[in-house]
């Protein structure tokens, strides 16, 4: 879970908010450090499944993990969907709540993910507020995966 609540500033382009402060999540296998000015849309669900999956409750800590996982790209595609999948449940959603936005990334993710791989991959300057952010997250200052044992850094799916 996060070490704190994530503080969110709301910003113009709607769905898109941006992490004030640092966030550390801790997991059993590893701890992620999200930088301060990191943009994320929480969590990407269609509007016809926005009735059944909750965008703003339960998932907000969850999807905020899962974007900065997707977007630095430092682990496997399948392991931050799974991440997400165990963020949720760590934040009281029901495992077959759960594992309906798992399959919903396993589905979907590949596209934003491929994207992003034809970009250069990794963090990108429009991930960030502002460009000292960027250059600070860029720079490892500020985004950081402390490994454990369990955690594979570098493959890509």
């Amino acid at each position: 879970m996060f070490t704190s609540e994530p503080d969110l500033l709301i910003l113009p382009e709607p769905d898109y908010w941006a992490i004030r402060a640092p966030l550390t999540w801790e997991a059993p296998d590893f701890n992620i450090t999200i930088p301060a000015g990191f943009i994320t849309d929480l969590a990407s669900i269609p509007r016809i499944l926005r009735n059944v999956l909750d965008v703003d409750g339960r998932s907000r800590c969850p999807a905020i993990l899962h974007d900065f996982l997707y977007s630095c790209q430092r682990t496997t595609r399948s392991f931050a969907d799974e991440q997400l999948r165990l963020a949720l449940i760590a934040y009281g959603d029901t495992p077959a709540a759960a594992r309906l936005y798992w399959l919903g990334v396993r589905i979907g993710g590949w596209v934003p993910w491929e994207k992003r791989l034809r970009r250069g991959g990794g963090l990108q300057p429009d991930d960030f507020m502002t460009a000292v952010a960027y250059r600070a997250a860029s720079a490892g200052n500020n985004a950081s995966i402390e490994r454990r044992p369990a955690l594979q850094v570098g493959q890509r799916q």
